[in-house]
């Protein structure tokens, strides 16, 4: 299953992505894909979001695919130390991959 994320994704829009993204968990995919490149701004809640949706899917032996994830998108990952969360210790988590932008 796919997502696809935009523009700043801060408390309003999250309202809505809350709802299709739970409408997709539902559904139980082994594999999350979420398209983060055309995302300008991530807020706290949007980071917790990610890190609840990545342990989620973990429980269930599923994985969440990062992708198009910027450069920029990626220093507020490591700056927000949502990356170990999602990474781990050694940066690999064959759970979770992220796949920059190009």
């Amino acid at each position: 299953m796919s997502l696809a994320w935009s523009g700043s994704v801060d408390s309003v829009a999250l309202a809505r992505i809350s709802v299709e993204l739970e409408s997709v968990l539902k559904k139980s995919p082994e594999v999350l894909r979420l398209d983060l490149r055309h995302v300008t701004a991530l807020s706290a809640s949007a980071l917790s979001l990610l890190v609840a949706t990545h342990h989620r899917l973990a429980a269930r032996q599923a994985r969440l695919v990062l992708l198009g994830c910027s450069p920029r998108l990626q220093r507020v990952l490591a700056h927000a130390g949502v990356h170990r969360q999602l990474l781990g210790p050694t940066g690999f988590r064959p759970d979770l991959h992220i796949v920059s932008g190009q």
